[in-house]
């Protein structure tokens, strides 16, 4: 009992790939910064009778609270997209079902399914590409 406590407040972390379903990403609005949701569906690969096929899909709700990566996210993601999440996987009990929540803190592309280019923007004098993080290390946006 006290083990499965600590489990579900510090939560298991965890990597998944799957696709982000068809209500795409929600933005909200937190303490004034914007943050980001959606649901994956992980839908695993079994062998039946000497056949692959689709297994039962299993969905987590993801959360996205770093500003910085709900900002990419928003920009850079839609649904239908296959996606790799990694962060820490907690459970929520509702109306006696058991939902999976994520709360996410690494998001991209699956490249298995699309290819994919960053975006650079160029320096003003047209030399070379502007890094992505100011002397601090925090994203300029």
């Amino acid at each position: 009992m006290w083990g499965e406590q600590v489990m579900s407040l510090m939560g298991i972390t965890a990597t998944c790939a799957g696709r982000i379903t068809k209500q795409g990403l929600r933005t909200f609005q937190a303490g004034g910064e914007t943050y980001c949701g959606f649901s994956l569906a992980v839908t695993p690969r079994v062998k039946v009778q000497g056949k692959w096929q689709n297994g039962p899909k299993l969905f987590i709700r993801c959360t996205v609270w770093d500003r910085y990566l709900a900002a990419h996210a928003i920009n850079s993601l839609r649904a239908g997209d296959n996606v790799i999440v990694s962060g820490s996987i907690t459970t929520e009990e509702y109306n006696g079902q058991t939902n999976l929540n994520m709360g996410v803190e690494a998001l991209g592309l699956d490249l298995s399914w699309n290819d994919a280019a960053p975006t650079r923007e160029q320096q003003p004098s047209g030399g070379g590409y502007v890094d992505a993080a100011d002397e601090y290390g925090e994203p300029n946006f």
